[in-house]
């Protein structure tokens, strides 16, 4: 049988890294779905913040990578009637945009689309854009350009891919009840944990991690502000990795680090690509340190448990009632106590008890993370 044609649409693409869970989603949804699908993906070909275009990648022309045809489209040959061009070029069953806000990449072809393309059957994945925590951030802007598509009829006749039940209620709830929208989480391909490879877990010591953009959204300085103002007792390392989007917000960060107790080494390390960093969770780290203001999903969450890590994450996330589990914990982002509590916990946890933790982790997640179901239900989202 043919093969369906998916016409992707999106600011960043692999070999990027740094934009962090959108390109991981659609990456693992490709390789998951290829043999029922065949992906055409529209990029960038710089990665987030970079000028210097990808190595060894001729731009401007199909490549087959990653298990899709990639096109890798030049800042200085964008333009509304190339994506025109791209959108015409085939008859392709389906157009899939992953962002809410991008407008190169998400709203100009959409916009072409309805214009000129009005049949072709159009998903949009909002990545946990319309979360209560992510509109907080350029309020104002957001509520403008909800009210502006919604008043415009934008958005009409599109399908919405939910990473949940809780973005479907979501968006529901913005766009209307007769709203169209699939609900499928993300593919999550697993890496192979080794326990052996495991850092070994004292209690009174611990090392902690954050994987994402450093911005205001996810909220790092939230958690330095509880180092600051409680200061855990313990041997504490907490390493941040990540691309920063906002140099002021980094320079907060930075400003923060030099007010922390000696028993608080903060070290910012910047971006570093997934495999890589899969290596260095397993083996130099025991717990996840992430106060998000939301999350639709969170592959950094779900990589943390397949490393045998357990994880410190705000209330803020469909994951939640962790510390029953043996996951990790949930704190309040109202009272910064609640934070405290949760590393004073995990810094004193013995060996025995981490790995018996550790072993949760990974057990989670391969069984409901990696689930078939979440597979099958990803493949009806073209269909």
């Amino acid at each position: 049988m043919e093969k369906r044609q998916i016409l992707v649409f999106m600011d960043w693409f692999l070999p990027g890294y740094k934009a962090g869970g959108p390109i991981r989603s659609v990456a693992n949804l490709v390789r998951a779905l290829s043999e029922d699908f065949d992906f055409y993906i529209v990029t960038r070909n710089t990665d987030l913040s970079d000028d210097k275009p990808y190595r060894e990648i001729e731009p401007n022309k199909w490549h087959l990578k990653y298990s899709a045809h990639v096109y890798y489209l030049s800042a200085d040959n964008y333009s509304k009637d190339k994506i025109k061009t791209l959108i015409g070029e085939r008859n392709y069953d389906a157009m899939y945009l992953n962002s809410l806000y991008s407008s190169q990449y998400a709203l100009t072809p959409l916009r072409i689309r309805n214009k000129h393309f009005p049949d072709l059957n159009t998903v949009l994945a909002p990545r946990g854009m319309l979360g209560a925590g992510a509109l907080q951030t350029k309020s104002l802007k957001k509520a403008i350009f909800l009210k502006t598509t919604q008043l415009f009829q934008f958005f009409k006749n599109i399908t919405w891919h939910a990473t949940s039940e809780d973005e479907k209620n979501t968006i529901s709830k913005i766009f209307g009840s007769n709203t169209k929208i699939i609900v499928g989480s993300p593919i999550s391909i697993p890496a192979k944990f080794d326990a052996t490879n495991k850092i070994n877990k004292y209690a009174g010591a611990a090392r902690f991690f954050f994987i994402g953009r450093v911005s205001e959204h996810k909220n790092i300085s939230y958690a330095l502000d509880c180092f600051i103002k409680h200061k855990p007792k313990g041997e504490i390392l907490f390493d941040i990795f990540g691309a920063a989007e906002d140099p002021k917000y980094l320079q907060k960060i930075e400003s923060q680090i030099k007010q922390l107790p000696s028993n608080i080494n903060v070290n910012y390390k910047g971006p570093m690509a997934n495999e890589e960093l899969k290596i260095k969770l397993q083996a130099e780290y025991h717990f996840m340190l992430f106060p998000t203001k939301g999350e639709s999903f969170s592959h950094s969450i779900v990589d943390s448990w397949n490393s045998g890590c357990p994880v410190l994450i705000s209330d803020q996330t469909l994951w939640l009632d962790l510390e029953s589990k043996c996951l990790g914990w949930n704190f309040n982002l109202l009272d910064s106590t609640s934070l405290n509590n949760s590393i004073n916990q995990a810094v004193h946890l013995d060996q025995e008890t981490y790995n018996n933790w550790s072993n949760s982790c990974v057990l989670f997640y391969n069984k409901k993370v990696c689930s078939e179901e979440i597979t099958t239900k990803n493949k009806l989202i073209f269909e």
